[in-house]
């Protein structure tokens, strides 16, 4: 789990660090074209990988002939998505009203196929719950990419020097895992093993694809009816939430979903577990997203700078969504865990597509009406999940209430103190990064003294795992 978390929150925060240096050099327009390049790259990278990632962690008795088949997979479907991908290079900048994007997509979409080579080794360190590798590789892309990005954008380079971050960071992880790893792809391909895996894995594939594309269309309708500038604030908004809120999720769907696997023997034990999971899980992200919620525009003004507060509006919204994320990716790995792979095909596409259409209608009418249909639809989709996944387990809505608001109740009463405290000094005219990391350490004292005033379970077992951890 520490490793686990060390990449994906390790990696969230050096990843922010040279986005905060990034936005003082670059303009926020810039930030649109990236976001737009990062849209298509990750749509293609969920078709690259079929749904066979999550069908190979399931398979307990997978041999080195079916990780080779699906090595072979993946780095085929990559390369010809890549070579579509640059064909279409034209029509995608005359979609998106950007001349430039031509060039800029050609070169980014290299990625498709970096990222491919390394699938499988991410996969058996994933399978075997050893994230210390995924760890650095994750950290190494950020830092050697990061350094001479910034660099770039000095001299001038604008939306250049991103594109140089996305490719080297692709690059140096798939290096590094490559590198760390003794597993090396066989020369030998069965069909047997890629008809097994297809079985499972068409379902996952059709699910992600949807989830992928509902959480990308608002910024595809975004990049072709407003401006880039304007892209560039919703999407380093939701980067904040990403950084903290998905990055944690990361964490939980890579590590609790082995683990569940491993404990699933019986319901009784399944739920216990799953209790577990989601109480550590809200107890951790809660404090972050409230206080993000309290107080967005300070935020962006300490993280990015002055002109980028108008994105704070943005950000107090996907903070509800960071929320609700980590918790209903829990759910759904219950789903997996029990092969119920079509229930969490058809509670996600309908989640997804109920998304799509509250985007398509109100992007029209605003980004901020859009975002506030975004977050209700979050809500609705999240209460499903959690309740046909708790039925699979003998898990009322009832228990998993008193199992999570506590913990979002607490956060909320850390963040009252926080802001009387604000109103009755003048802490408010502090430098803006040094104000919101004072605030954020009062939120979190007051968030941890009443949590151990009330004797919070969650707390006591995350600080018993915690002083095992440093024991060893």
């Amino acid at each position: 789990m520490i490793w686990a978390s060390i990449g994906s929150v390790g990696g969230g925060i050096l990843n922010l660090l040279v986005m905060f240096i990034l936005a003082r050099l670059l303009e926020p327009s810039d930030f649109g074209v990236m976001e737009l390049l990062v849209v298509v790259t990750s749509v293609s990278t969920v078709l690259v990988d079929s749904g066979f990632s999550q069908a190979l962690i399931r398979d307990k008795n997978a041999t080195d002939i079916d990780c080779s088949t699906v090595f072979y997979i993946n780095l085929s479907i990559s390369t010809f998505l890549y070579l579509l991908l640059f064909a279409a290079a034209p029509l995608l900048s005359v979609f998106f009203h950007l001349p430039e994007f031509t060039n800029y997509s050609r070169v980014a979409f290299l990625c498709i196929i970096i990222d491919s080579v390394a699938v499988i080794q991410n996969i058996k360190y994933t399978k075997d719950v050893k994230f210390r590798p995924i760890a650095i590789s994750i950290l190494c892309g950020v830092v050697v990419a990061g350094i001479p990005t910034i660099s770039l954008s000095k001299m001038g380079m604008g939306t250049w020097a991103l594109v140089f971050f996305i490719l080297t960071n692709s690059l140096i992880k798939s290096a590094c895992l490559w590198l760390l790893s003794r597993w090396r792809p066989m020369w030998a391909f069965s069909t047997i093993s890629m008809k097994k895996y297809w079985r499972f894995g068409s379902f996952v594939l059709l699910q992600s694809l949807i989830d992928k594309i509902a959480m990308d269309v608002e910024s595809l309708l975004i990049g072709r009816v407003y401006t880039k500038s304007q892209l560039g604030f919703f999407s380093q908004s939701r980067k904040i939430n990403s950084y903290f809120g998905q990055a944690l999720t990361s964490v939980v769907v890579k590590v609790s979903y082995p683990v569940l696997v491993k404990i699933g023997d019986t319901d009784e034990q399944l739920k216990a577990g799953y209790r577990k999971i989601m109480g550590y899980t809200t107890f951790v992200i809660a404090p972050i997203m409230v206080f993000i919620f309290c107080f967005p525009y300070e935020t962006m003004h300490a993280l990015f700078g002055e002109k980028w507060i108008e994105a704070g509006a943005y950000l107090r919204l996907f903070s509800c969504v960071g929320l609700i994320t980590p918790m209903q990716s829990i759910c759904h790995n219950i789903f997996l865990v029990k092969g119920k792979s079509k229930l969490f095909l058809y509670i996600s596409a309908a989640k997804n597509f109920s998304k799509i259409a509250v985007v398509s209608v109100l992007v029209f009418i605003g980004i901020y009406q859009m975002l506030i249909g975004i977050v209700c639809v979050a809500i609705l989709t999240a209460i499903v999940a959690f309740y046909y996944s708790g039925r699979l387990i003998n898990y009322s809505f009832t228990a998993l209430l008193s199992d999570i608001l506590p913990n979002i109740l607490f956060s909320a009463i850390s963040c009252i103190f926080v802001y009387f405290i604000v109103t009755t000094t003048h802490l408010s005219d502090l430098q803006p990064l040094f104000k919101i990391i004072l605030f954020f350490s009062f939120n979190l004292v007051f968030y941890l003294l009443i949590n151990l005033l009330s004797h919070n379970s969650n707390m006591i077992d995350l600080l018993a795992i915690a002083k095992s951890l440093i024991r060893k």
